[in-house]
Formats: structure tokens, sequence, C-alpha cells
């Protein structure tokens, strides 16, 4: 009879380690679970951020295109003042301002001026991983890049006569 006793013991500890360790790792694997999924709603946070600072910067140019497309206003800043981006004359309608629209160092700017281009004046549109500008003689091409996608957009001047480049 009084072999019985530590018998029992033993086995209720045993099945007290079992259950103890099977609950361990319920809350590993639970807490494993929930690193994974806590990294990807950041990683899609991210992406979702991207995406909507490319689609700001597409609306940001169209809108910019849309409101200057007079004939021969909108050309490339590439020759005149070396930047991946657009330059828009007679900017509103003003006949001595203009205003570049450039990409540089992962932002979009834009840099309202009259007659001299003055970098440091340039205000910030949106932080962009790469924007490309081509302006052709009757529209501009741009391609945003984010991610591992990018967004290409053709926008057709109304008037056909941007000038593109070295165009006249």
């Amino acid at each position: 009879m009084g072999n019985k006793a530590p018998l029992n013991s033993t086995k209720c500890s045993i099945k007290s380690f079992a259950i103890l360790l099977f609950i361990l790792i319920i809350a590993l694997g639970t807490g494993a679970i929930t690193l994974k999924l806590s990294i990807k709603v950041a990683d899609l946070a991210e992406v979702n951020k991207s995406s909507e600072s490319a689609r700001i910067a597409l609306s940001y140019v169209n809108m910019m295109v849309k409101q200057n497309d007079s004939k021969g206003n909108i050309r490339s800043a590439e020759p005149e003042l070396g930047l991946n981006g657009m330059i828009i004359d007679n900017y509103m309608g003003e006949e001595d301002l203009s205003i570049a629209v450039y990409f540089e160092d992962g932002t979009l700017y834009e840099c309202l001026y009259s007659e001299t281009f003055d970098k440091t004046l340039s205000e910030k549109v949106v932080d962009i991983e790469y924007v490309e500008f081509s302006v052709g003689k009757n529209d501009l091409h741009i391609e945003v890049t984010y991610g591992k996608k990018s967004l290409l957009k053709y926008i057709h001047f109304r008037t056909s006569g941007g000038k593109g480049g070295n165009d006249g």
C-alpha cells in the first residue's frame, strides 16, 4: 500500500509536465505566427504607402500638364537644367513665370521661378522611389517606380505643340 502513492505522484508529475510542455509548444507556435503576421502587415503597409506616393506623383504631374497645356509651354528640364523632369513656361498664364517639376534623390520636387532657376527654392511634392520623365513634341511619358512595380502614363498634349528636349 505504501508504494502506490509515490507511483501515482510520479504519473501525475509526468502528466503535468507533458501538459506544460504542450502548452509551451502552443504558446511558441502562436507567438511565431503572430510575429510572421505582424511582419507581413508592416510590409503591406509599406507597399500601400509606396503605391499611394506613386499615385500622388502621377496625379500631380497629370494635373500640372492639364492646367498648363498650351502650345509650346511644356518641355524637358534635361537640356536646360540637367534634371530629370519637365519645365512649364507661362505657368498659370503668367508670361514671366515658369515651374520646374523634377525628380532627385528619392523625391519629386517643384520649383517656381521667374528668370533664373534656383534649386534651393524647390518644394517637395512627394517622396517616391523613382520617376522618369520623357517629354516629346506631342506628349509626356512618365514612369513611376515603387517596390518591384512601375506605373507608366502617357499624357497627350491637347494642343499637340509642347516642346520636347531640343525640339522647336
